[in-house]
Formats: C-alpha cells, structure tokens, sequence
C-alpha cells in the first residue's frame, strides 16, 4: 500500500540530501525520536510503532528511509526533480500490505501529513 504527497517547493536534489540527514531528524519529524547516537547510515529510534533501527539511503533525487525492523517494512522517500511535478518535493511511504485496518491506515495517514507538514517547514526555512 503507497501513500504519496507533494510539497509545491522546488529544491534540487542535492540540497535535499544534505539537509534531511538523521543528524537532522529532530528538524524534519516529530513522528520520531532518537534513542541514540548516529551510527552512519543508522540510527536507534522510538516513536508510536515502537522501537525500530531507521536506515537512510541516498537515492537518486533525494533519500529514502526504512524501518528495518518493522514487519510492515515501512519505508519512504523524499525526492524531487521527478515527474508528475519537477517543481516539487515528493514524499512517497510504502508498507507491504494491500490491506490494512482503518486504524492503521488513520495512522500512516497521520504520520505522512505531519511529516510533510514538518518537512515542509525545514526545508523552507
């Protein structure tokens, strides 16, 4: 299942992976919290799923970030320079499930808004 929004921003790529690091995270999401130092391309984090090691990736046009250890395999990404829009930043979250209980779904809804919300606000600043 994909969530997807846009954020009318134009940014170029590389700005986007060095401003939204793990280092920054405190910044760009409320949703999270770090539980311990930085280790790399990995952090130890809290949040309302739980307890997770959160991985960040440099990908083309932007960075994608994963929940290693979620069952859902919870992963998202924000890029930019892609279609529909080049214009814009994209956040793009996917889990592994084509179904999932209102419940959840209220709360990835939840979390993508307030994260874009967040992101919105950082990258703007």
């Amino acid at each position: 299942m994909e969530f997807y929004r846009s954020i009318p921003l134009h940014i170029q790529p590389d700005t986007l992976q060095e401003r939204i690091t793990l280092e920054s995270m405190a910044e760009w999401s409320s949703e999270f919290f770090a539980l311990q130092p930085v280790k790399g391309d990995v952090v130890q984090i809290g949040g309302l799923w739980g307890e997770f090691t959160l991985q960040r990736t440099a990908v083309r046009g932007g960075v994608r970030f994963t929940l290693i250890e979620c069952p859902n395999a919870l992963t998202w990404s924000v890029t930019t320079n892609h279609p529909p829009n080049k214009e814009h930043v994209h956040v793009r979250l996917s889990i592994n499930r084509a179904e999932i209980t209102e419940e959840f779904k209220e709360e990835i809804t939840d979390f993508v808004d307030d994260h874009v919300g967040m992101l919105s606000a950082y990258l703007n600043a």
